[in-house]
């Protein structure tokens, strides 16, 4: 893979969440919202910011709208790196060794033990984590603590490298530590972001409190929309900081909107 490069005038680089933050929850085709379709086509259009997408998500469902954002993206915790204007531009950050670990002494014994336990759940697995949703009638919560209480019988080095994470429709399973600011972290490594370029980092989730943290302390800014969850709402209020009244894309336009006139 060619290393992705920020667009060369950019001065300022807009890091934000997918799900939650760019696309409403609930919607299925970003194509039919404006305010998406504005936000794709301003990120696009705009010489002074990059927008890189920051996602838990996968690749496929976050690839078309970055390519129209002429963004790059970072999908599966910010733990592959794809630059969609180049073909075959996938590139997986987390150590191979650690990924045969957890897929094969981690997942697949997971993957027995649902199928008998939860018939009917879904599954999807991705190139560095797995990500299962509940059979009708059984909450993500609920699939959670299933989860929670098998990885809870495996040895204690198993466990402590495991990571479950419930979102509003589907638990992923990853390796600890293989998280969104580790993603960001890695632009610095492979000299996609340097030192001198204005940071903004949005995001709605407890998966964006990792960013907001490094965020900060490279001293950039991080922003919250009012669909935030409780956990994020927490993080801003005991810093002082602002979570803004406007919801998911509406605060995510606005916020482009304002880089780009800078």
């Amino acid at each position: 893979m060619k290393i992705p490069v920020i667009k060369p005038s950019a001065r300022r680089v807009l890091l934000t969440d997918g799900n939650g933050t760019i696309f409403p929850y609930g919607i299925r085709d970003y194509h039919a919202d404006s305010r998406v379709r504005e936000f794709l086509s301003l990120s696009a259009g705009s010489k002074s910011v990059q927008v890189v997408i920051v996602t838990n998500g996968s690749i496929e469902s976050a690839l078309g709208p970055a390519k129209e954002a002429g963004a790059l993206l970072l999908a599966e915790r910010g733990r592959v790196l794809v630059d969609p204007s180049r073909a075959d531009s996938v590139k997986v950050l987390v150590n191979k060794d650690r990924l045969n670990l957890l897929f094969w002494q981690i997942i697949a014994p997971l993957d027995e033990f649902l199928a008998l336990r939860l018939p009917g759940h879904l599954k999807k697995e991705k190139l560095t984590m797995a990500s299962y949703r509940p059979p009708e009638g059984i909450t993500t919560s609920e699939l959670c603590k299933t989860l929670e209480f098998f990885i809870g019988l495996m040895p204690k080095e198993v466990r402590e490298i495991t990571d479950i994470q419930a979102g509003r429709v589907s638990v992923d399973v990853a390796l600890r530590g293989e998280e969104k600011s580790k993603g960001i972290k890695d632009l610095y490594r492979l000299g996609i972001l340097h030192p001198g370029i204005e940071l903004l980092y949005t995001g709605d989730g407890r998966g964006d409190l990792g960013p907001f943290r490094l965020i900060q302390r490279l001293g950039g800014k991080v922003g919250a929309p009012a669909n935030a969850e409780p956990e994020v709402v927490r993080y801003m209020k005991a810093r002082g900081l602002e979570v803004h009244e406007l919801p998911d894309i509406s605060f995510a336009l606005m916020v482009l909107r304002r880089l780009t006139c800078l």
